[in-house]
């Protein structure tokens, strides 16, 4: 992915997304590789050190999405997702 896309998908500014790359790089956990269809651009690639990382994150995500949908049914965690869909789609059109 290019870093200038990356910022755009977490809707930062490059400048923060590229402060945060520096710290995964020197972690050891991402790349930069030069983006061979434009000079002035980088890639961010994983490296095979952040799968741990990666793992912890998914796993996480999963034990805290179960906890806080316990209970609702299906249909009300799909009213929900969408509602906050909606509000996350108006808030990026301001």
């Amino acid at each position: 992915m290019r870093q200038v896309d990356l910022a755009e998908l977490l809707e930062v500014q490059p400048i923060t997304t590229a402060r945060l790359i520096d710290q995964l790089v020197e972690a050891g956990l991402v790349e930069r590789r030069a983006d061979p269809a434009d000079r002035r651009a980088y890639l961010i690639f994983l490296t095979p050190a952040a799968a741990p990382q990666l793992e912890a994150i998914t796993k996480a995500g999963l034990e805290i999405r179960d906890e806080v949908l316990t209970g609702l049914s299906e249909q009300q965690v799909a009213v929900l997702f969408e509602a906050l869909r909606s509000m996350r789609d108006r808030l990026t059109r301001r």
